[in-house]
């Protein structure tokens, strides 16, 4: 019984959570269509650029690979894009991050410059520990101290000041790879052995929740051993060690999207169009409910600006530069009462009190505020009778709750996590 209710509350929140939620195509990137391409948010702006395209020489008919280093700033607020100093490299999969208003690109897949020169390769082809730093204020790209493995296609991420590059894949066939941790403040690297048991892999990807970051590997574990691999990864920085989590449930974990905001995490896309959601604090996948209407691809970097991501390029045999929004719906689950109306629940998490405010709701008095255990334990109902609603729950142990509002029909109108700590 405990398990039912336990699936239906997590199904409840997902409804409540996801369900307001659109995708949304937005500016295209205007610069030639690509792949492998970089991306990053600072403040309120994204950054995309560099990426790769490939052709073919004259001569024989083999590959080559021409890697871009052009870098534009987006605005969601005018959804549109400016183009910002290039970078001193172009580099394509390379891991990413930002921190303290600057962001960080790093190893790659080779670099050429300029872009269409056709033959320089540098700082090393295949693989690179190359590391450089934007200023969005000063418009500038710096060097930094390099990433102590040489490595390309692999992650990027931050938690708490202290950016962290690893788990991609080296020519030399490595079987892992583990997590280098930068420190902007002294400009230093520091390998930690604990990761090693993330194996090295093709294309992983990864998303940071509650600060903690979530690694999926990728289908490939090196440059031509393909085999099946879909562990999971919990990354904690605080208590040093790595779990492995629930197993992914999709079937394209090569070349992937990965995102979170609202404290779920998503994975999707990677030569398909599903995309699947990831709650730490269940630890539970499930299929997004909510298809993606692109057209599929892989290859196509992600970032986040307040509670919206964004991702664009990629490829599905034509490269492509479209960019895509999954977006919060401002205005979302009363609007049979008042399409201007906002449903503010605070502060979350919290030790003492929830504040619930109802701006210009009509008919307050006919919602009804419940509050539940994961497990489906009622342990908390009021009757919602002003726009203000102060409740206590200091009697309440610490934990993870899921809250519903519901109407006099007993339809739901919002249902969201709420931390007690």
């Amino acid at each position: 019984m405990k398990k039912t209710l336990l699936i239906l509350f997590v199904a409840l929140y997902q409804f409540g959570f996801c369900d307001k939620y659109v995708w949304n195509s937005k500016a295209p990137l205007p610069a030639d269509p690509r792949h492998r391409s970089c991306a990053l948010s600072i403040g309120n702006k994204g950054y995309m650029g560099m990426g790769r395209v490939h052709t073919y020489s004259s001569s024989g008919g083999s590959v080559v690979w021409i890697n871009y280093n052009d870098w534009w700033e987006y605005d969601p607020a005018t959804n549109a894009w400016s183009q910002k100093a290039d970078a001193p490299f172009g580099f394509n999969t390379g891991a990413t991050f930002s921190i303290g208003g600057k962001g960080y690109v790093g190893t790659g897949d080779g670099a050429i410059t300029p872009p269409g020169s056709g033959t320089y390769y540098g700082p090393g082809f295949g693989e690179s520990n190359y590391f450089i730093m934007y200023d969005p204020i000063l418009n500038t790209w710096t060097r930094k101290a390099d990433v102590p493995i040489s490595q390309c296609e692999s992650i990027g991420f931050s938690i708490n000041g202290k950016g962290y590059i690893g788990a991609g894949r080296s020519y030399s066939g490595a079987s892992s790879i583990p997590l280098c941790e930068y420190n902007p403040v002294t400009d230093t690297w520091t390998i930690l052995p604990y990761t090693n048991a993330i194996r090295s892999s093709r294309m992983p990807c990864a998303f940071v929740c509650n600060n903690k970051g979530y690694i999926l590997e990728s289908c490939y574990d090196t440059y031509s051993t393909y085999t099946t691999i879909t562990k999971f990864w919990e990354f904690d920085p605080a208590s040093s060690t790595v779990a492995v989590k629930a197993t992914f449930i999709g079937t394209t974990p090569v070349g992937c999207t990965a995102f979170s905001v609202k404290g779920i995490g998503y994975i999707g896309l990677g030569g398909a169009r599903d995309f699947y959601t990831y709650d730490p604090f269940t630890n539970i996948w499930d299929t997004l409910n909510k298809s993606f209407p692109g057209v599929h691809r892989g290859y196509a970097p992600s970032f986040v600006v307040g509670d919206n991501a964004y991702f664009g390029t990629g490829s599905n045999g034509t490269n492509l530069a479209d960019l895509w929004c999954y977006e919060w719906k401002i205005s979302v689950g009363i609007n049979e009462y008042d399409k201007e109306s906002l449903i503010k629940i605070f502060p979350n998490p919290t030790s003492d009190f929830i504040n619930i405010n109802l701006s210009k709701a009509k008919d307050v008095s006919k919602l009804q505020f419940k509050l539940f255990t994961l497990d489906g334990k009622e342990v908390l109902k009021s009757n919602l009778i002003d726009e203000s609603t102060n409740l206590d729950v200091t009697h309440l142990s610490n934990g993870i709750y899921i809250y519903t509002i519901t109407d006099e029909n007993l339809k739901l109108i919002s249902s969201e996590k709420i931390i007690i700590n």
